[in-house]
């Protein structure tokens, strides 16, 4: 994907500056909130939706979500690296299908 400014962009690029909680959390909120990450990863969540679903779901403070996943990715920076892949692959499946789905309704239109 492109940006206007012609930079690449990820469907999943936790911030890089995100800033630390406001009170250190304790280890058992950064376990929860890993393992809700984790279930998160397994549905391919963006990083938005990670948040929301934290948020939402959980009523986790998403500086606190983005501070955890700042620190997962740059502990497992292989893995998040290939879940962007797997995020963009998804979204130009996705794009494809749609565009598939339009061809057909074009060739109906004109039959």
């Amino acid at each position: 994907m492109s940006s206007p400014s012609g930079k690449s962009t990820s469907p999943f690029s936790p911030a890089s500056s995100s800033p630390p909680p406001p009170s250190p959390p304790s280890p058992s909120i950064i376990d929860k909130v890993k393992k809700i990450i984790q279930q998160c990863c397994q549905q391919y969540l963006t990083e938005p939706q990670i948040i929301a679903v934290c948020q939402q779901q959980h009523d986790i403070d998403p500086v606190l979500t983005a501070w955890v996943l700042k620190i997962l990715c740059e502990q497992n920076s292989d893995y998040f690296a290939n879940y962007d892949i797997q995020l963009r692959l998804r979204d130009q499946v996705s794009a494809y299908n749609y565009l598939v789905q339009k061809q057909v309704e074009c060739d109906k239109a004109l039959k």
